[in-house]
């Protein structure tokens, strides 16, 4: 039998202002949970506040509304942590590390995302982490139709794209460089962006 992983990680996918979580996230989690019943780790990580380009804000976080879901599809809730930081992909792979993975020395872990958005999550995971971690990326069906896939690839491509011109410099789990990054340049984190929230999004094909 394989040993079990440290953490299962479920990344956020969108929610509504009501604080309803939309399919997308709902099938992650769904993944998530068969894999914890399943015995391929002991606990899970539902990661995210909620996306940095959104114009009104939620009343509850995406990992708050995650915890419930889970908990609805009946796994215990001390088996599941709550990473309400992050605003995206980078912070989703940083916060976790910082807060969760660090400070309990979970180096085995699973990710669980999206089909379109494995590339991107692989990328921002391998480098933030770094070459200590042992990390596994899971898949799951969007259920999209071929059209709508076609242009969250299309997206995904461009962010990625983008990500590499910030991270490719990057030394691969160099948390510091890491922070300095987010905190500077980042519209989601940093005060004073070198990239306003409008550009970013401009430059990612997202307006």
């Amino acid at each position: 039998m394989k040993k079990p992983k440290d953490i299962i990680i479920v990344l956020g996918g969108g929610i509504e202002s009501d604080g309803s979580l939309p399919e997308i996230p709902k099938l992650r989690i769904t993944k998530g949970v068969e894999l914890l019943n399943n015995g391929v780790a002991p606990r899970i990580i539902m990661s995210g506040k909620w996306g940095f380009w959104l114009e009104k804000e939620p009343i509850r976080t995406e990992a708050e509304a995650m915890r419930e879901y889970a908990i609805g599809l009946g796994i215990s809730a001390d088996a599941i942590f709550k990473e309400d930081i992050s605003k995206d992909t980078i912070g989703n792979a940083y916060f976790c590390k910082l807060n969760f993975l660090e400070p309990n020395n979970w180096y085995n872990i699973i990710i669980v995302t999206s089909d379109y958005h494995i590339p991107r999550t692989r990328y921002v995971f391998e480098k933030v982490l770094g070459n200590d971690y042992t990390i596994e990326f899971v898949s799951v069906d969007s259920k999209l139709s071929p059209e709508e896939f076609s242009v969250k690839v299309n997206k995904e491509n461009k962010t990625t794209e983008f990500l590499k011109k910030w991270f490719d410099s990057i030394n691969p789990g160099d948390t510091k460089a890491v922070k300095e990054l987010m905190y500077t340049k980042h519209p989601g984190y940093a005060e004073n962006p070198e990239v306003t929230k409008e550009q970013l999004l401009k430059i990612l094909g997202r307006v």
